[in-house]
């Protein structure tokens, strides 16, 4: 039974024994008691310690590599469990309430409360309340905030160990979104190129993404130069970056920029694609069958607010249909809006996916809102010369 296994691990020198004692901790647990600090603002403090404290040498794992939690702590490395335990110990030193979270890996297989299995479990989270609600809590990465777990631990389920007769199983479906939105404001010169300023926020899971992402480059020049690679078109004349090491607030970019070979002419008209490099071409669902479930990992949200100035000679003589595009299950919709003011054309965009399990069931509707997407992608704004 899931009982069984929860009082072995309780009873194990590498798991349920290890979490006591610590007095290794408790100078740094006396400084922060000390302070004149929130629930949330001690969670914060005892979750960035531990980060700093002791590197996650990237062996995801159960159990604790040593017989006490003292040897990774003094060694500055550990295993996922070394992390993990060590701060589960220090928020207990601190008055919260605080339970390990047994989990298996997404690589690792989904756990099932039908088939009980030790040997299914290979990761374990703190899971703590915080003026009576609960959070993850997982130090292992550097930018991972409280209250979000790493993608590899999204996997349906996760199992409290714990004494409490009532302890159960907790969803490990994110709270929080792969979120971003992009501000465009660019004019269309005479000679076809655009140029002007993209503004693009990343929250979440998205800022999670970026942050990890960001960290493999050298310096911010061979950012720059792997964007303007990936966005053909685009060259990046300044750049700004805000709140990178700001783990709590989205990084913000901030791009002078000039675009080229955006539009296309063909006689006296223009087509312009307002989603510029924001535009789906491909639908990523291509067989018309498919065998296993859709996992999105997590939620997401993706906003576009586009404003084009217009070149003196033209006129807008054809603008895209507003379309609002939602499945059956109302799960995935896309609002489209393309309108004229003056000069300028404005296109509003948001995506939204809000559930991130789907069924096979529900794959030939999540492949036609796809198709349709990238039709509505598709329609350009039309100018003619006067």
């Amino acid at each position: 039974t899931w009982e069984a296994v929860n009082n072995q691990l309780l009873e194990d020198s590498r798991f349920g024994m290890v979490i006591q004692g610590c007095a290794f901790l408790n100078d740094k647990v006396k400084e922060i008691q000390a302070g004149a600090l929130s629930p949330m603002e001690k969670v914060l403090a005892a979750h960035d310690f531990v980060k700093q404290s002791v590197r996650w040498n990237e062996n995801e794992a159960l159990y604790v590599s040593a017989q006490n939690l003292s040897t990774p702590f003094n060694e500055k490395i550990g295993n996922s469990a070394d992390v993990n335990l060590i701060l589960v110990q220090m928020l207990k030193k601190l008055d919260f309430n605080v339970i390990p979270l047994a989990l298996s890996t997404r690589s690792n297989g989904f756990l099932s409360p039908i088939y009980p299995s030790l040997d299914r479990l290979n990761y374990v989270v703190a899971y703590v309340w915080i003026d009576g609600v609960p959070y993850f809590a997982d130090a292992t990465e550097k930018f991972l905030p409280v209250g979000m777990l790493p993608v590899r631990c999204l996997n349906l389920k996760g199992r409290l160990i714990t004494h409490n007769s009532e302890a159960d199983w907790v969803d490990l479906i994110p709270v929080k979104k792969n979120k971003q939105t992009v501000q465009v404001d660019l004019a269309i010169n005479p000679d076809l190129s655009m140029s002007g300023t993209i503004l693009r926020n990343s929250y979440d899971y998205a800022a999670l993404n970026f942050r990890n992402h960001y960290e493999e480059y050298n310096s911010q020049d061979e950012y720059i130069t792997d964007e303007e690679s990936d966005n053909p078109g685009l060259s990046i004349t300044n750049f700004q970056l805000t709140c990178l090491d700001s783990i709590y607030k989205p990084v913000g970019e901030s791009f002078d920029v000039k675009v080229k070979n955006r539009i296309a002419k063909a006689g006296q008209q223009l087509y312009l694609y307002p989603l510029l490099f924001e535009q789906m071409t491909e639908n990523p669902f291509k067989t018309e069958e498919r065998k296993c479930p859709v996992d999105f990992v997590y939620p997401s949200e993706l906003t576009v607010l586009c404003k084009y100035a217009i070149p003196e000679g033209y006129k807008i003589v054809e603008l895209p249909q507003s379309q609002i595009l939602k499945n059956p299950e109302k799960n995935l919709s896309m609002q489209y809006q393309v309108t004229q003011i003056g000069n300028t054309v404005n296109l509003t965009y948001k995506y939204s996916q809000t559930a991130t399990h789907f069924s096979i069931d529900e794959y030939a509707d999540i492949r036609a809102f796809f198709s349709e997407l990238i039709k509505k992608h598709a329609e350009p704004v039309i100018l003619e010369s006067l």
